[in-house]
């Protein structure tokens, strides 16, 4: 196939040893061996919320997944999201289509061409965050001040050298939820998102129901104790709406949060688990 200097290539060394009284024991392991040798990693949620100290944590290690030194610099881009919503389509794209772009937004108004809702295909925005990593334990936690930051979908790119002296870089889109903020968050049309994961009694839970719909109803039900909780409902137009769910000792065991909507012949729906320990 040609040569190709990045290709990696694993190998499984296995040891088989027979003891003085007979017993065969084995071990083995995997070794890669390759040309470029330096693979660093954002490793993020894809949704986190808004913080005075949103940590953005970056790795390097080498083939054999062991640490090595990391330098290179880390920038962080606004996405944008396009204002259109689109429908889910019950059928892939086609390879060859028959009709043109114009005529298929005619046609076909609520649905999707060419992967235009895919967010790789969304524009690029402005840089929002820059910094230079240099770390010597190939194990570092930038900081990032989101506390005011608008809520929205952020390509996170790390460029860095590998040991062969070529710009490699890898990335990672990440949607920010600032619940000050009352419009819809962007990256999602419905979503249903708790701001801690687990609560203690006496705490009062909070969950984030947002919805990019113009103008329509959902309706949300809040399970206790394994019983279903009363239908409550909400009108909202690309709106946010927080939920608070006083936690008491009943409650341990874990809090069931479920919410519904239609839009355009969609039929949309979220939960979410609230752990409340025992």
């Amino acid at each position: 196939e040609g040569y190709n200097k990045t290709a990696n290539y694993k190998y499984t060394i296995e040891a088989i040893v027979t003891d003085i009284t007979g017993e065969t024991h084995s071990e083995e392991t995997t070794v890669t061996i390759g040309k470029s040798t330096v693979y660093a990693k954002i490793n993020m949620e894809d949704e986190v919320f808004a913080s005075p100290k949103t940590e953005i944590n970056i790795t390097a290690k080498n083939l054999n997944n062991q640490p090595i030194p990391l330098k290179g610099k880390l920038k962080i881009q606004t996405v944008n999201v396009p204002e259109k919503i689109y429908s889910r389509q019950f059928w892939d794209e086609p390879l060859t289509p028959i009709i043109d772009a114009e005529t298929h937004k005619k046609l076909f108004p609520y649905f999707a061409l060419n992967g235009e809702n895919e967010r790789k295909n969304f524009p690029v925005g402005k840089t929002v965050y820059s910094q230079t990593i240099n770390d010597s334990t190939g194990n570092t936690n930038a900081i990032w001040n989101t506390s005011t930051t608008p809520s929205g979908l952020y390509l996170f790119t790390f460029t860095y050298l590998d040991n062969l002296g070529d710009t490699q870089a890898t990335t990672e889109y990440v949607a920010l939820l600032n619940p000050k903020n009352k419009k819809a968050f962007p990256h999602q049309y419905f979503s249903l998102n708790a701001q801690q994961k687990s609560y203690q009694p006496n705490q009062v839970a909070e969950v984030i129901l947002s919805s990019r719909f113009p103008k329509t109803r959902v309706i949300y039900f809040i399970d206790k104790q394994g019983e279903a909780g009363k239908m409550q409902q909400i009108t909202l137009k690309n709106a946010v709406h927080k939920i608070k769910i006083p936690v008491t000792d009943a409650d341990r065991g874990g809090i069931h949060i479920t919410a519904f909507s239609i839009y355009n012949n969609r039929f949309y729906k979220e939960t979410v688990e609230i752990a409340v320990p025992y």
